[in-house]
């Protein structure tokens, strides 16, 4: 179960009032001195008070129910002696401090309630003639055990002072290294996008290219000129087979014309990819021409041995545009 500082200080504040008020009563009870029953009176009223402006959520009630617990502790005990009980409430304020303070506080607290204690010892003694150490009775042990007993806590409280501040550390690092994680994310995420983008831009690039490179022109009805300017490789010899299907289909070509003049030369792969491409073409209904042979591609299908059966080859493409008109194909 969480329990906050400050309920633990306001559980605290009101033991207090409930020790006050029993020690009030019994006094009253068995007939104490006026002047004490006054003081505990006026101690419960003053951390009555603490205790409504801590409830009113005063920022400072904190430290003031640790002075009132000095004070009370310190003036209260009506027996001017370090016996069981007084050394006992010595260490009242220890315990206030060790809850809601720091190690100075619990430090500080206790020996401020053992000075007042002392101090209204001196006075009495002054008052009565007595000496003041056989009055106190000021032995070692019970000494050595406030004390220790103080010191005990002192370092419990420092113990835990660091510890929670090397919590509090470890907490910031975390902290940081999660936001620089998340920069990270963040920029790798921007880095994607941005490579995603350039992707798709060299993609369309591309394809400009290959369609700059291997384009088709619907010069009549029925007719696809497709001239081809450059080297021909297998990878563009596959994209122009491709591009060639695709556009007869969907046009109903009747006449493809394959102008070749553009190209310096081919190997024999894509020179039988070239053949295999207008043997497609013929495939689907459509009249293949190939203009603008070279010598040297002339030589290169000569060597494959291709049969161009069906195959009409011409000097130019306005050759074969004349036969196309003249013939009516």
């Amino acid at each position: 179960m969480y329990i906050s500082q400050r309920q633990v200080a306001t559980a605290l504040q009101t033991l207090m009032i409930i020790g006050l008020a029993a020690i009030l009563t019994n006094n009253l009870i068995v007939g104490s001195q006026p002047i004490s029953n006054l003081v505990f009176l006026v101690s419960l009223l003053v951390a009555i008070g603490l205790l409504v402006v801590h409830l009113r959520k005063w920022q400072q009630s904190e430290i003031a129910i640790l002075a009132m617990a000095v004070v009370v502790c310190g003036i209260t005990p009506t027996a001017f002696t370090l016996d069981r009980n007084n050394v006992l409430a010595m260490l009242i304020p220890a315990i206030f401090a060790l809850i809601f303070g720091n190690a100075a506080w619990v430090l500080g607290g206790s020996l401020a309630a053992l000075a007042i204690f002392l101090t209204r010892c001196a006075i009495v003694a002054v008052q009565t003639g007595a000496n003041f150490v056989e009055q106190v009775n000021l032995t070692l042990p019970p000494v050595v055990l406030l004390l220790m007993a103080i010191g005990g806590m002192t370092l419990a409280r420092l113990v835990t002072d660091n510890a929670v501040a090397d919590a509090r550390a470890n907490a910031g690092r975390v902290v940081d290294s999660l936001a620089q994680a998340e920069q990270r994310s963040n920029e790798l995420a921007e880095l994607t996008r941005a490579q995603d983008a350039q992707i798709t831009r060299q993609q369309t690039l591309l394809e400009l290219v290959d369609t700059l490179e291997t384009p088709t022109v619907e010069i009549a009805e029925g007719v696809l000129f497709a001239p081809i300017v450059g080297n021909l490789d297998d990878q563009r010899s596959g994209r122009l087979t491709e591009r060639l299907l695709a556009a007869a289909h969907r046009r109903r070509t009747r006449l493809v014309i394959l102008d070749i003049s553009g190209v310096a030369m081919i190997n024999m792969a894509v020179a039988r990819a070239l053949l295999n491409t207008a043997q497609a073409l013929r495939l689907l209904g459509c009249e293949v021409v190939i203009s603008g042979i070279s010598a040297t591609v002339a030589l290169t299908l000569t060597q494959l041995d291709s049969d161009l059966h069906g195959i009409t080859t011409v000097r130019s493409p306005q050759e074969a545009i004349k036969r196309y008109v003249r013939l009516g194909v």
